[in-house]
């Protein structure tokens, strides 16, 4: 075979072999692709099939407030939650007065959705003073959520209330057998005292 025709061979397997590498490539490229988009479509798949995470929840407002001065104490104390809690058994919420002494009644209610607790504070004067609110509330996602809370009243009270009002005294006018018998009673003590003396007088003179 001479030079020229050798030459002419050599051109060609090049472009054989350039033409099927860039074929391999554009292969490697569209699997790759479709291996890409099997993957983001089960991603897909499993989230919109996975039910949703529990929500991690936190103490977001009372009643009352924290550090909230009031004039007497409140007949409730409520928690606002950022979500429902997992339980309320237990022991979740206390409140305690300025002599460390528990004053939360009842087990808590919830309410709005779940999101609010409230605890009834218990009836009879409650004294003036710092109150503490102790919470222990478990979170959906299993999580135990721990604080405390203050607030203040500046004067005692009656949460459930007015306190009772005191009965007043009344004078009780005296019926009139009633003043005769006391009528007769003052006689008779004057006639006591008086006749004796007289009789003792006129032994004297006899």
């Amino acid at each position: 075979m001479d030079r020229k025709a050798l030459n002419a061979w050599r051109r060609f397997g090049r472009r054989v072999s350039a033409r099927t590498g860039v074929a391999r490539f554009g292969h490697l490229v569209g699997a790759f692709v479709g291996v890409v988009g099997m993957v983001l479509a089960a991603a897909m798949a499993l989230a919109i099939a996975a039910p949703p995470a529990a929500a991690h929840t936190r103490l977001v407002g009372s009643e009352p407030a924290a550090g909230e001065v009031l004039a007497t104490p409140p007949a409730t104390v409520t928690l606002h939650l950022a979500a429902k809690p997992a339980t309320l058994e237990g022991d979740p919420v206390q409140v305690l007065a300025p002599d460390g002494v528990r004053v939360d009644s009842g087990r808590p209610e919830a309410s709005g959705d779940g999101r609010r607790v409230t605890v009834r504070l218990r009836g009879g004067p409650l004294p003036a003073g710092g109150y503490h609110v102790l919470y222990r509330v478990v979170s959906g996602d299993s999580h135990l959520i721990i604080g405390r809370l203050d607030f203040w009243a500046t004067d005692a009270g009656w949460p459930d209330g007015p306190a009772p009002a005191r009965p007043a005294l009344t004078r009780v006018g005296l019926g009139e057998q009633q003043r005769l018998v006391l009528g007769g009673a003052g006689a008779a003590a004057v006639l006591t005292i008086v006749v004796p003396r007289r009789r003792r007088h006129g032994a004297r003179h006899a």
